[in-house]
């Protein structure tokens, strides 16, 4: 009577996964630099785990489009652009302490929303839903005055944010 475990090795038997010499036994991929660390970059591909006596090798992630609208290329996981669009859109978007939300303006923003606790699009339709987001009810694009003015904030939910940043704000160029 063969056992579970049995029957379930002569089932994985069947498909045997790929398998590679040692990085001592195969030399480098390239043929000029010898392989020293368990991961072989310029192959792409890393040393996982045994099989046999020998290492299994597996693919890393795929590569991702480039965000540029219209780019066919791909980039590796984790970047956005390739190579040509990447200079194209270097510094796009300043940093959210650069446009002006640093700590300074986390209290204010926490001190307004302990005073106006209230989502005021959704207490318009009658509903009581807690503010999550000081918006600015003119757009500052970088302006501190307009910025700072709390006659320019009002209290928002999240997804009323997200609709009127959508809707109203949406085909206007920020520039900070």
């Amino acid at each position: 009577m063969v056992s579970r475990g049995q029957n379930l090795l002569q089932q994985t038997s069947a498909f045997p996964p790929t398998t590679h010499p040692l990085p001592e036994e195969r030399g480098s991929c390239s043929g000029s630099t010898p392989i020293t660390d368990k991961s072989d970059r310029s192959c792409n591909l890393s040393i996982t785990g045994f099989s046999r006596g020998r290492k299994q090798i597996m693919p890393r992630r795929p590569q991702t489009p480039c965000k540029y609208p219209g780019c066919p290329r791909l980039v590796p996981y984790g970047k956005k652009y390739c190579e040509e669009h990447g200079r194209k859109c270097q510094g796009e978007r300043k940093n959210a302490e650069r446009r002006g939300y640093d700590r300074r303006w986390q209290k204010a923003r926490k001190f307004f929303l302990k005073r106006h606790p209230w989502c005021v699009r959704c207490k318009e339709k009658g509903r009581l839903i807690p503010a999550t987001v000081v918006d600015h009810i003119k757009p500052h694009r970088g302006n501190p005055d307009l910025f700072w003015d709390e006659k320019n904030w009002q209290p928002l939910c999240k997804s009323c944010h997200d609709h009127k940043t959508m809707t109203e704000d949406r085909n206007i160029e920020y520039r900070y």
